[in-house]
């Protein structure tokens, strides 16, 4: 059965009260009237394939070109826009363990089939690639880590991402990095690991310090195989969003709305 809710998130929504809250990582919300007078500022425009200004300003900031960035109102719904693009509902995914617990339950949301492999206590909670090769088997079509790692903050170098991605480029799967945290590398910050080779699709953030509500992601993504797609989704500003997405990376999307009378 597939997960339809995250535990972890509502609790965090709801019951995490405590003075120094880490089980959330934005900042609260501040009104834009106590910053006092405002110079004008234009922060939306046409956003028919995601707001121009800003998809060129994350592709400058990566060195990428524009076309490869999707834009999404949240970091554990650019995940799962991700996944939903990147799976079919029965696909094996190798996640590390410890993972941050959204990226689980994401997967599971999209009917995956999760296999872990680990980063361990005793080896510094580095990733190691033997592990991996352990791991993956030839149904395997997406490996999943995180860099710097949640929850141990550990960097994880580019030249053992490289071999992550010739591990995945063996059985042709594809490396998903959640580089969310990769920003708080404030000296030497590396690259995104976008530019590692096809195999690699990034998740990083724009605003990692952003008030709760403004938070916006990008996926940056090389283009994949197209193929027709159904979306049904209640939620129209959802389906549309989400017909975009499949749309940027190849896929041939029709979108039905019905109105009540």
């Amino acid at each position: 059965m597939r997960r339809k809710q995250s535990e972890y998130m509502h609790w965090a929504k709801t019951q995490s009260r405590a003075r120094f809250n880490l089980a959330t990582s934005g900042v609260g919300a501040f009104p834009l009237a106590e910053l006092g007078p405002l110079p004008p500022l234009e922060i939306n425009g046409d956003n028919s394939y995601g707001y121009a200004p800003l998809k060129r300003a994350i592709a400058d900031h990566c060195g990428v070109d524009p076309d490869c960035v999707v834009t999404a109102p949240g970091t554990s719904g650019a995940n799962y826009l991700a996944f939903a693009t990147l799976l079919e509902a029965g696909d094996e995914v190798l996640i590390e363990h410890p993972a941050y617990g959204l990226l689980v339950d994401a997967l599971e949301s999209v009917g995956a089939v999760i296999q872990r492999f680990e980063r361990t206590h005793d080896g510094g909670y580095a990733l190691e690639p033997e592990l991996v090769r352990r791991a993956i088997t030839p149904k395997t079509q997406l490996i999943v880590v995180t860099n710097l790692h949640n929850p141990s903050s550990v960097l994880t170098p580019e030249s053992v991402l490289r071999e992550i991605g010739e591990i995945a480029r063996s059985v042709g799967a594809r490396v998903l990095v959640d580089e969310v945290y990769l920003d708080a590398v404030y000296e030497n910050t590396p690259r995104s690991s976008f530019h590692l080779g096809a195999e690699f699709v990034v998740r990083l953030p724009l605003d990692a310090q952003a008030p709760a509500g403004a938070r916006v992601v990008s996926v940056v993504r090389p283009p994949l195989r197209g193929r027709r797609m159904l979306v049904i989704e209640d939620d129209e500003d959802v389906a549309s969003a989400m017909c975009v997405v499949l749309e940027m990376v190849g896929h041939a999307m029709n979108e039905l709305r019905r109105y009540a009378a």
